[in-house]
């Protein structure tokens, strides 16, 4: 029944936390952050999971900007720690972009699953990620090659869950609704996004959170789906 598999990148395919954390303690390290201000790196890595999860929660629901999300992250992270260094929190934002894209670590299970569906689907990437940083981490996890679209909201000025983004990659991939299939971890965005554009969808669940959402599929590990497609 599908043709046409719609995949979202960060937490999805991309492993974002375990790339991140591994930039932010190189970050840590070479800036000397516990040596200088006596910061604990797993109290750093876990303040700046919950600011930047919090930021990104807003710029999806358009409270703010993507310059707003880059200023603000860390400068809010060294505010914990009770260090007002405007500079600081602009290099470790510069460097931070400059490498963490860079970093390859995949969701488990992801290379098998795109090796696995390649040969029978066209596949395609949706993400409200910024275009210059996701077509970094598709290069640095050497998976750009299984795509053959890449939509970012960034590219197009609009964000999941609008409808439009949706409807724009099914056109320009010259599919019909019914033929395809979105597969995401975020029921906001990609969940809900492909339901108000009326395809069918997977829920990428790995920590079982609990919810009310109707869901066409869900699944705990990508491998899962094969048993779908």
């Amino acid at each position: 029944m599908y043709k046409h598999i719609i995949f979202d990148l960060d937490h999805t395919l991309w492993d974002f936390e375990k790339n991140s954390e591994e930039t932010l303690n190189e970050l840590i390290i070479e800036h000397q952050l516990t040596k200088l201000y006596s910061i604990d790196p797993i109290d750093f890595i876990r303040v700046y999971r919950k600011t930047n999860k919090h930021l990104w929660n807003q710029y999806n629901k358009h409270q703010i900007s993507k310059e707003d999300l880059r200023v603000q992250r860390f400068e809010i992270v060294l505010e914990h720690f009770s260090i007002r260094d405007a500079a600081l929190s602009s290099v470790l934002d510069h460097e931070y972009i400059s490498r963490c894209p860079e970093k390859g670590h995949m969701i488990e299970g992801a290379k098998e699953i795109l090796d696995y569906l390649a040969p029978n689907y066209h596949l395609h990437i949706l993400t409200n990620g910024f275009e210059a940083t996701q077509d970094r981490k598709l290069k640095g996890a050497h998976i750009d090659h299984y795509f053959e679209q890449v939509i970012t909201s960034e590219t197009l000025g609009i964000q999941k869950p609008d409808s439009r983004i949706f409807d724009y990659m099914i056109r320009l991939a010259k599919a019909k609704k019914e033929e395809c299939l979105m597969i995401g971890d975020n029921l906001h965005t990609d969940i809900i996004g492909a339901r108000r554009a009326k395809i069918d969808h997977v829920f990428y669940n790995p920590l079982q959170i609990n919810h009310d959402f109707k869901v066409n599929y869900q699944i705990r590990k990508l491998i899962e789906l094969k048993e779908i497609l």
